[in-house]
């Protein structure tokens, strides 16, 4: 009716029409007759209301329950009892009053009476509250008839709704602010309404948070907050959880990022503080993949206060630390949306935010390296990778953070971005070796250097509790992470400062051997620079610090005992990979005399030892490239504490033989460390009588691996060439002497051919036979001519093999040997163009082999 008024005030045919279609002729009557009645000198407006109060009370004498009056209260206010005009909510004000006085008292033990009740309150509720004085008087008298027809608050209406002071009485001066109506109409209700009742007010009172009128919206989510302090720590999991859904459904309808939005989401803090479990599964509940706007600003709204922070930074660690990353070919939706919120935070510009994330940067790095290395899909690892460098950002460790984007740009965008059939969230196939654990092993190593000295101790034992338990785990990525974290955190570069041998020495460790440091691709001096970068004057030196005043000794006991119990991993060769790493970093702190584990070492740096040389034939690449970086650091670094005898003989009988095999690697990387730890380990054995065990042993590997070095001065790898250069010389044991002829045979097969009369003589000859014959070295020459590249190597064979025999004839060399060995070289000269150099020089070979073959008897 007060929709349909027109602007001459004359009462609407149209609506004493609808109203006689629906049987109510009567009614109608009355509206016309009260209208005659009315004051013709009255405003139009006033008429109308005061007709529409006529209708309104005979209306509800039908049906004069607390359903009736329920529900002829939402039809009265849905005619604009939350509008913009003043003048229609100030109708809807005095129409609802009309209902509240004819209204009947409540039935005590009535549920369903009370729940109508209770949206009666609802609608009312707001209006206390208004913008227009005259709308708020008549709602306050409306509460007030409510509040007298309920038992359990008529004895309390003037504590919960005390009349407002006229402008002639005095108010009191007291600097604390006093609660308005509504706020004291919110704590009592709260006080009042039994614990069934309040879910079904709140429901009804987040319609009033879209009121037009802003006083009234706002009153109405003071009085959600108010209401929800006092009494959602009774609600159960479910009616909280569907409190929480209402909450995000009404604020997606506000504007986004408004103030109202901002209020109505500070709800879910309130609930979330008492509710806390139902909150996150309501957080966490992502429909098409993406938060909505709600659950957006909810989380920023949220993390603001620290224990609910603490509460959801646990929560979400919890999820991603110990839920599948998948089933059944699908990504786990929660750990998904964990991840999401996780980016969220690390977003918020708060100081209560940054200082909660650098008191748990290390457990929170672990974890997103796990989730990381586990993410099932390339997108999922790639917004895993990007809540990482943000949280690196928002703590402030910027240089790490670049430092992952750069290595992201350089080893993992280009697979990424590589067009995939489908959608690229789909469930992929990717192995978590590779980029993608040399970025988490880079991480690790710089978090760790560019912790101070006053924290890096309790930062290193947090690391190491936290990823620890994470070594026996069956989800995929989540042992190899955990590994690499173990072993990057025992690694304390500083230590190669410091002296080798035995405790009372002070020399230097030689560095003249190769990379013994390269363990990790961050492993460079330059990172450190790169986490302490200062502007302005000159760099202060670098203090060397004791590895004990950063890493006890408990925890590199308890790492040890780890790595060496999954250094046998049958499923996993980047678990395998790491253990060793993490083996040799172990030996690297123990070669610092103030390590303290002298007695560790005592008991497991043999057994470190033999795992090492056992992993040195693997079918794995990459860990025997681990093994012999190990390996060589175990040649250059003596423990503490450990028996130089005892130590140094176990690597020349052990350790030796193993590395035979590797010198034909098809990796140049590998071969070339293979040949420097054969240098060094030459150099050990010099230093040994030649009558002792180790030292026989290892001259029987001399014997075995010095034409292979010969012949590998012309590997098409200068790296190889260079590390085979190196390893001859100390097999030879004066490298200043040969220095010159070393570097000409790897240029000169002239030179090299010389170079074969040096080896024969070497240590009296019996360089070359020591546990070996011609026959083994021919055939070692042999197996390099099967076919011509470029030709180098086989070049380089051909003329040594030749070479041994000018020098110790054919005597013992079987008849189908030096066949096959002139028929190699008959197809490599063959093969050689027209204009080679080498075609001549190998013509010359044929013919040599021809001369020693007639000259010699019975062949």
């Amino acid at each position: 009716l007060v929709m349909s008024l027109p602007e001459s005030a004359v009462p609407p045919v149209s609506a004493t029409a609808a109203l006689a279609t629906t049987n109510l002729e009567e009614i109608g009557q009355l509206f016309a007759d009260e209208w005659v009645l009315a004051d013709p000198d009255s405003e139009p407006e006033a008429r109308v209301v005061e007709c529409c109060e006529v209708v309104v009370a005979a209306l509800l004498s039908h049906a004069r329950t607390w359903l009736g009056v329920s529900r002829l209260m939402q039809a009265v206010h849905s005619a604009g009892g939350s509008g913009p005009v003043e003048a229609l909510r100030w109708a809807c004000a005095r129409l609802s009053l009309v209902l509240c006085e004819n209204a009947p008292v409540l039935l005590p033990d009535s549920r369903r009476e009370l729940g109508e009740w209770c949206e009666c309150v609802a609608l009312i509720l707001p209006h206390v509250g208004d913008s227009s004085l005259a709308v708020r008087r008549a709602s306050r008298e409306a509460m007030r008839l409510l509040l007298e027809r309920n038992e359990r608050s008529h004895d309390r209406v003037e504590e919960m709704m005390p009349s407002e002071p006229t402008r002639m009485e005095h108010v009191p001066h007291d600097r604390r602010r006093t609660c308005m109506s509504h706020q004291l109409l919110a704590i009592g209700l709260a006080d009042v309404l039994p614990g069934d009742a309040v879910p079904a007010l709140l429901q009804h009172l987040m319609r009033g948070v879209h009121n037009s009128d802003l006083r009234a919206a706002v009153s109405t989510i003071d009085a959600l907050h108010l209401i929800l302090v006092h009494r959602a720590s009774s609600f159960d999991k479910e009616t909280a959880a569907k409190m929480i859904s209402t909450v995000f459904d009404n604020a997606d309808r506000l504007p986004s990022g408004s103030v109202l939005q901002q209020k109505v989401l500070a709800c879910t803090q309130v609930l979330a503080s008492t509710q806390f479990d139902s909150a996150m599964s309501e957080l966490l509940e992502v429909g098409e993949g993406e938060f909505s706007q709600s659950q957006l600003h909810a989380i920023r709204v949220m993390v603001k206060e620290k224990p609910l922070l603490l509460r959801m930074l646990n929560s979400l660690t919890d999820i991603l630390n110990n839920s599948f990353p998948s089933s059944d070919g699908q990504p786990n939706r929660m750990v998904t949306a964990a991840t999401e919120a996780l980016f969220v935070i690390f977003e918020v510009e708060d100081s209560v935010v940054t200082a909660a994330l650098k008191r748990h940067v290390p457990e929170i790095l672990v974890t997103l390296l796990l989730r990381v290395a586990s993410a099932p899909t390339i997108y999922l690892r790639k917004r895993a990778i990007e809540a990482t460098t943000k949280m690196l950002e928002a703590v402030g460790k910027h240089s790490m953070a670049l430092a992952l984007q750069q290595q992201v740009a350089s080893a993992v965008t280009a697979r990424m971005n590589t067009p995939s059939q489908g959608n690229d969230r789909d469930a992929e196939d990717v192995h978590a070796d590779g980029e993608i654990n040399d970025i988490i092993d880079s991480m690790v190593f710089l978090f760790c250097r560019s912790t101070s000295d006053e924290d890096s101790r309790a930062t290193r034992q947090k690391l190491v509790e936290f990823a620890l338990p994470f070594v026996t785990r069956s989800i995929p990525g989540h042992r190899i992470t955990a590994v690499a974290v173990l072993a990057q955190v025992l690694y304390w570069p500083s230590v190669l400062e410091a002296s080798s041998g035995a405790e009372d020495e002070h020399t230097p460790i030689e560095h003249v051997l190769g990379p013994v440091d390269r363990l990790t691709p961050g492993e460079r001096e330059d990172c450190w620079e790169l986490a302490h970068t200062e502007l302005g004057g000159s760099p202060s030196p670098r203090r060397r610090r004791s590895s004990q005043a950063c890493v006890p000794r408990e925890l590199v006991s308890e790492c040890t005992e780890c790595f060496l119990a999954v250094v046998e991993d049958s499923e996993q060769p980047g678990v395998r990979k790491y253990a060793i790493r993490g083996l040799a970093n172990v030996l690297l702190l123990a070669a610092d005399k103030d390590s303290g584990l002298s007695e560790l070492m005592d008991e497991k740096a043999i057994d470190i030892l033999d795992r090492l040389t056992l992993s040195l034939g693997d079918a794995d690449t990459d860990l025997v490239q681990e093994a012999v970086n190990a390996s060589h650091r175990a040649a250059v670094l003596r423990p503490i504490g450990c028996d130089p005898e005892v130590w140094e003989s176990h690597l020349l009988t052990e350790l030796g033989p193993a590395l035979c095999p590797l010198t034909d690697s098809p990796s140049p990387v590998l071969r070339k460390s293979v040949f420097y730890l054969l240098s060094k380990l030459s150099q050990i054995c010099a230093a040994h009588p030649r009558s002792s065990a180790c030292s026989d042993s290892f001259s029987r590997v001399e014997a075995r691996v010095a034409i292979t070095c010969a012949i590998r001065l012309w590997d098409n790898s200068v790296a190889v060439s260079d590390s085979a250069k190196c390893c001859l010389a100390m097999v030879l044991r004066n490298p200043e002497a040969h220095d010159s002829l070393l570097s000409d045979s790897a240029k000169s097969a002239a030179a090299l051919s010389d170079l074969v009369g040096v080896l024969v003589e070497a240590r009296s000859g019996r360089l070359l036979t020591h546990g070996c014959d011609l026959e083994y070295h021919i055939g070692v020459c042999c197996d390099f001519i099967n076919g011509v590249t470029d030709g180098g190597i086989e070049i380089a064979a051909a003329t040594l093999a030749v070479n041994l025999l000018a020098n110790l004839g054919v005597a013992g060399i079987s008849r189908d040997t030096l066949i096959d060995l002139r028929n190699r070289l008959m197809r490599i000269t063959v093969a050689l163009s027209p204009w080679s150099h080498h075609k001549p020089h190998m013509a010359s070979l044929i013919g040599l082999l021809a001369t020693i073959g007639t000259s010699s008897s019975g062949v």
